[in-house]
């Protein structure tokens, strides 16, 4: 979720800002979430889930970008990795959750397949560790 604005509906009929706020939530985002921001993040996910979602830490962020080819990288980055720790073996795991289609998945920095189960209408996406920095390649 980027960026928030709530209107009422005012006496005259216009729409009157009641709330404005700049902001990225999420593991998207780059600053600690609020509670109120916090909240209506979940809400809005619950009545429209977005495409990808993580379970993961909270200092593990994640973008999405979706290719002319149909494929789509989930950047991930491990807050608390340092630079020495891109490649390695040690960070938490992490599982993306997809609402849309994937044929297979897997980390675009070592080549290797990631396990992918279905399961109530979602795919899963497992990923072992998150050292610092990790792409996952979702091919539909």
């Amino acid at each position: 979720m980027d960026n928030l604005r709530l209107t009422a509906l005012g006496e005259d009929g216009r729409r009157v800002p009641v709330l404005v706020r700049d902001f990225e939530e999420g593991p998207t985002g780059l600053s600690e979430p609020t509670t109120l921001l916090g909240m209506i993040a979940e809400t809005v996910k619950r009545y429209a889930p977005p495409a990808i979602s993580i379970d993961a830490p909270a200092h593990v962020r994640m973008g999405a970008f979706k290719g002319d080819d149909g494929a789509v990288l989930v950047h991930l980055h491990n807050r608390n990795g340092l630079r020495e720790d891109w490649l390695s073996d040690e960070g938490p795991p992490a599982r993306l959750r997809c609402t849309l289609p994937v044929g297979s998945a897997k980390s675009a920095l070592t080549g290797a397949q990631l396990a992918v189960t279905r399961a109530d209408g979602f795919s899963e996406i497992a990923i072992p560790s998150v050292g610092l920095y990790e792409v996952v390649v979702i091919e539909p």
